[in-house]
């Protein structure tokens, strides 16, 4: 598993959690997240959950915790599958803006996240007001993440959303023109980069 530090490179707290997998061809078979302890140990690092829901799911039984693992993976990839219907066949920016532009958010992603926001409540953190879900709601830790992709659609640009030229992690592009192509240039971008020598000097010889 990644060293935590090296595991928050979305720029948002639902893209790092979309990003719990670990894949180099796109296939999103190894999770970070695979069993209970695993996620609770990630969650200390995220800003996804805060202190109250943290305490609340420390305190889940082993049945508890297996159903609420399966149901975090189930929606960890409906996320990810509708960023990268947004994503598909868009090989630069001006194609991507296009492609988000015309797609609409899948009705069941856009129901969940009306059914996240009827079971919250606005609370005061610092100087803002934030929604906080309701830990006696049912599959109330669901609800935190379709909160999380509210505020992501609303408040962040998705013209620089970008999926890894390698794997399936998903980021913000912060840079100029084309900019990032890779999650990390310490795993993907130096894995392309030899994999690119490896084909220059097959060429050579």
């Amino acid at each position: 598993m990644l060293e935590a530090q090296d595991s928050f490179i979305g720029g948002h707290p639902i893209l790092d959690f979309i990003n719990t997998v670990e894949d180099q061809d796109k296939s999103r078979l190894v999770s970070h997240i695979h069993d209970w302890q695993r996620f609770l140990n990630w969650i200390e690092h995220s800003t996804l959950f805060n202190v109250h829901h943290k305490a609340a799911l420390t305190q889940y039984d082993e049945a508890e915790s297996n159903r609420a693992l399966a149901e975090l993976h189930t929606t960890r990839e409906a996320l990810y599958a509708m960023f990268n219907r947004l994503l598909s066949n868009s090989d630069n920016s001006a194609i991507i803006s296009q492609e988000i532009h015309k797609q609409k958010i899948p009705q069941k992603i856009e129901v969940s996240i009306q059914t996240a926001l009827s079971h919250a409540s606005l609370i005061k953190q610092g100087d803002q007001y934030q929604w906080q879900s309701n830990t006696l709601a049912s599959n109330w830790f669901i609800d935190v993440l379709y909160l999380s992709l509210d505020d992501f659609l609303r408040t962040q640009d998705i013209n620089k959303l970008r999926e890894c030229g390698r794997c399936t992690w998903l980021f913000l592009n912060s840079g100029r023109g084309r900019g990032r192509r890779w999650c990390r240039m310490s795993t993907c971008g130096n894995r392309e980069k030899s994999k690119y020598f490896r084909k220059r000097q097959s060429k050579v010889t």
